[in-house]
């Protein structure tokens, strides 16, 4: 899709030798850069991750569950399966 920006100019000629050295286009610059802008980082993904074992294992709790509970990666629970 067809945008315009208007961007400072020392930005622009900045980016351009940017690109030019890494062998890219503005257009996958501004791309890239949006990206990382939009998406969530490794710190909030790992906490929202943690937040949802936290409710999780509080629910387990509530139900009477008296064990220990261990979050574990989907890897983890993958292999267990495995060795069932």
């Amino acid at each position: 899709m067809k945008t315009t920006l208007d961007l400072p100019e020392d930005v622009l000629v900045q980016a351009k030798i940017y690109a030019a050295q890494h062998r890219t286009t503005l257009k996958e610059l501004v791309t890239e850069g949006l990206r990382r802008v939009i998406s969530p980082s490794a710190g909030e993904i790992e906490a929202a991750q943690r937040t949802r074992s936290e409710r999780l294992i509080a629910a387990l709790k509530d139900l009477g569950h008296t064990g220990t509970v261990v979050p574990l990666k989907r890897d983890e629970i993958h292999d267990r399966q495995e060795l069932r």
